[in-house]
Order: structure tokens, then C-alpha cells, then sequence
């Protein structure tokens, strides 16, 4: 956030990356969208390359934050996203002058840390063993959550129907930490959290061991698909419901006006084809991998055109 520091940076690269995540959109607050164009603007007035890398893309809301963004983008030397949704949000603002590839989250191309890691920090959560696990990623969502109590009412009767245990995983634990505890104290069925900090190599690593995946936060979602483990995905932004869509090729659970039988069903129903959701989300996954590691080759080209 100093100015003259990202300048004295700007000045000495020749390459800056702008990702990943969901940077471009005013969701969290117009004034991170104008941080993070204002960078790419910077480093284009220094006559820089700028790659825009692995992004999710919207949305934006504002006509002036539109236009904005349009302009910026359109000077850029390379664009990949991370899904169809983005570019097709990239197409409706109008962005054309520069090449937009459509690649995969880098999340895919996390390395797992070791199965005993991963052992280890559910032995240390309390999970019990011998039983089918149902990794859950929540986090907080409106001012209203309303939703929250069907979920967790549905979560808790789909744990008892499976005979399964659930084991909350906060993906972000500074913000999800307080929910998945308040919500695991709910449960009649047995739940842990896993309220060690994990890092991107051990949440990776930790999903994998896994029966099945109910995610909110996409990167719960990215970390099963990439272990092969079949999920459920807790749609309350587009990007969830875009990510489930086309890797799991399912409906996700949209949250407005949920009801708690409608989430055991779905989670139920999914459950009786898990083996058939598994082999399906391993293979997309393969590719998406392929597709994450691209971004550092088109990168590399970059660097190498100076």
C-alpha cells in the first residue's frame, strides 16, 4: 500500500503478473478492484509487460468501474483466466486487444504435503478413524445468515443417514474459523475442526483424505477435484457455481431460500454416486492440472519476447 515502494518495484521488473484469485471485481470493495488496476495501469505507463494471471473475473458493478476496467485490460499483453464465465464476463466489458486464454486455478498445481502430514493434523483435531469422513468448508456470508442454520440442520442429517463423520476445514482461517466451530457444536453427529493453521500443501493434502467434499469456499472445492475426492458445492458465488458446473458437471446447492432436506438429499444423492463422481472429477482434474502449469510457460514467453 506505498505507492512509492510498488513504483521503485515497477521500475526495476520486466514482467508483472496480476493474480490470482478473484482480484478484478467489486464485490469486496470498489477500492481493491481500483488497487489492483491501478498497478496494471502503472506498470503499463513504465512500459512494462502485464500478464494477467489465472484470474476469476467479476463481477463489477459500477458503469464507470466497467468502463474502467475495460480500458485498463484492453492494454495488457496477456490475459488467461481461469474459466468459460470469466472470459465470457472479459467479452461483455469489452475487452479484445490482447489474447485471452482460458487455463486453469494454480490452486491445481499445489504439490500435497506427505500422507503422514496430513494424518497428523486430523489425529490432532480429533477426527475419528474407521469411519467415512465428509470434509466441510463454510464461511461467513452475509449480514443475514439465514442460510446457515438449514445447512447446517441438512449437513447434520445427511452425517447421520451416511453414518459418517464430519470434519470442518477452515480454508481461510482467520474468517472461517469462528463459523465452523459455532456450526460443529450443533451437530448430534460426530464433527471435529481442523483448527490448525494448514497451509495451501497441507489443505491439499488433508482434502485428499477425504470420502467426500461439501465446499463453500472454491479452494475446498479445487483441493478435492485435484485429490479426485467428489463433492458438493455451496454455491453463493458465481464462481462456485461456474467451477462445480463444469468440472463436476452438477447443479451446485444455491444458498437463497435453501431448505435443510434439500441439502441431505442433494448430499445423499451425490454420496450413492460417489465412485462415479470421483472417477469424473480425477480426470478433469488431470487436465486442469496441465492447464494451471501452462500459466508459467505463457509467462516464460513473455519474458522471453523482451
Amino acid at each position: 500500500m506505498n505507492p512509492a515502494e510498488v513504483l521503485a518495484v515497477l521500475w526495476k521488473a520486466d514482467l508483472l503478473i496480476s493474480g490470482g484469485g478473484s482480484l478484478l471485481q467489486d464485490v469486496t470493495s470498489s477500492r481493491s478492484l481500483l488497487y489492483y488496476l491501478a498497478v496494471i495501469w502503472l506498470a503499463k505507463r513504465l512500459g512494462k509487460k502485464v500478464m494477467v494471471y489465472a484470474q476469476g473475473v467479476g463481477p463489477i458493478s459500477g458503469n464507470r468501474s466497467r468502463r474502467l476496467a475495460s480500458s485498463i485490460l484492453n492494454t495488457v499483453d496477456l490475459i488467461t483466466i481461469r474459466d468459460g464465465l470469466s472470459r465470457d464476463y472479459l467479452r461483455d466489458l469489452g475487452v479484445t486487444a490482447p489474447e485471452v486464454r482460458v487455463t486453469a486455478d494454480p490452486s491445481f498445481a499445489v504439490t500435497p504435503a506427505s500422507e503422514e502430514r496430513a494424518f497428523e493434523l486430523l489425529r490432532a483435531a480429533g477426527v475419528v478413524p474407521n469411519v467415512p469422513l465428509i470434509g466441510v468448508s463454510i464461511r461467513p456470508w452475509k449480514d443475514d445468515p439465514s442460510w446457515l442454520s438449514p445447512v447446517a440442520q441438512g449437513l447434520d442429517a445427511a452425517a447421520l443417514r451416511l453414518g459418517a463423520a464430519l470434519v470442518f476445514l477452515p480454508m481461510q482461517r482467520d474468517q472461517d474459523l469462528n463459523i465452523c466451530l459455532q456450526v460443529a457444536s450443533r451437530m448430534t453427529s460426530s464433527s471435529t475442526v481442523v483448527a490448525q493453521h494448514m497451509t495451501p500443501m497441507e489443505a491439499i493434502a488433508v482434502a485428499g483424505k477425504m470420502d467426500f467434499v461439501v465446499g463453500m469456499r472454491l479452494h475446498s472445492l479445487i483441493f478435492a477435484a485435484a485429490r479426485g475426492v467428489p463433492f458438493v458445492g455451496l454455491a453463493y458465488d458465481p464462481k462456485v457455481d461456474a467451477f462445480v458446473r463444469e468440472v463436476a458437471r452438477e447443479e451446485p446447492l444455491g444458498l437463497e431460500k435453501i431448505a435443510s432436506s434439500f441439502v441431505t438429499s442433494k448430499i445423499v444423492s451425490a454420496w450413492e454416486r460417489r465412485y462415479e463422481l470421483s472417477t469424473l472429477v480425477a480426470a478433469e482434474a488431470r487436465t486442469l492440472r496441465a492447464a494451471a502449469a501452462s500459466n508459467a510457460e505463457l509467462a516464460c514467453e513473455l519474458l522471453n519476447k523482451l
